[in-house]
């Protein structure tokens, strides 16, 4: 429907992007309460942090179980800690966008809107929070021109995120007032430009599918107020805020 959905997708990225990985390299560091190595013990001056290096996987020691904290690290295997610690954020961030979001008019169900659905990895040796948001255009009609008392309350139409098969916060959110249209009550109303957000708990590692749901909810259950409910294109996006585990 021609509705500009703001600054382009690419710039919005890598602002995101920028501020995640600032996030993730500020969180503060774990104590480790074992030896990773035999020659780094907790009394090291590095021992938190190379500890985290093998929790995570940018180390792994040699095979005699030892770190070799002061021998010198040649050009190869600087490149092989970059290209690890490079993985670790690989899965961090992913973006998504669809032109067709799906339709309903199931009162008080929740239907997944198309194609809205990311996974997220927390890497090995941290774990975080989970931050997602979707901006789309969005039409919400209730098409029969009844006027809902204060006391009932008013038509809406929902979102949420799930992670899994749990609820993010902050649970549903209203992305569009119920319009009737009053020249023609079965007209629906223009598609909207709008952004809707929420966050997960702290989660440990592991893949994590995110998705977006929406809803038609008529406030009183008994269907008297039909409600249609549409996404149009959208783009989505969700980040992991790491901490060290």
């Amino acid at each position: 429907m021609g509705v500009s959905l703001g600054r382009p997708l690419a710039k919005r990225l890598g602002m995101f992007a920028a501020f995640v990985a600032a996030a993730s390299l500020g969180s503060a560091v774990t104590v480790f309460a074992s030896d990773q190595f035999s020659d780094v013990p907790d009394s090291h001056t590095f021992h938190d942090e190379i500890g985290w290096l093998a929790a995570t996987g940018v180390t792994q020691g040699f095979p005699d179980g030892t770190f070799k904290p002061n021998q010198s690290v040649n050009r190869g295997q600087m490149a092989a800690f970059l290209q690890r610690f490079y993985n670790i954020f690989g899965g961090l961030h992913v973006a998504k966008t669809g032109t067709s979001g799906g339709s309903t008019s199931a009162i008080d169900t929740w239907q997944d809107v198309s194609g809205a659905s990311v996974q997220v990895t927390v890497p090995p040796g941290t774990h975080g929070e989970i931050v997602a948001r979707l901006t789309s255009e969005v039409a919400c009609n209730s098409g029969d021109n009844i006027f809902v008392i204060v006391l009932v309350g008013s038509p809406r139409c929902e979102m949420r995120f799930l992670i899994g098969s749990t609820e993010m916060a902050p649970g549903p959110m209203t992305v569009a007032e119920s319009i009737d249209a009053a020249e023609n009550p079965d007209a629906r109303v223009n598609e909207v430009s709008g952004t809707v957000a929420a966050k997960s708990g702290m989660v440990g590692p592991g893949t994590y599918t995110i998705k977006v749901q929406m809803r038609a909810n008529d406030a009183d259950g008994n269907a008297d107020d039909p409600l249609l409910m549409s996404v149009g294109a959208w783009q989505m996006e969700a980040i992991a805020l790491l901490h060290d585990a």
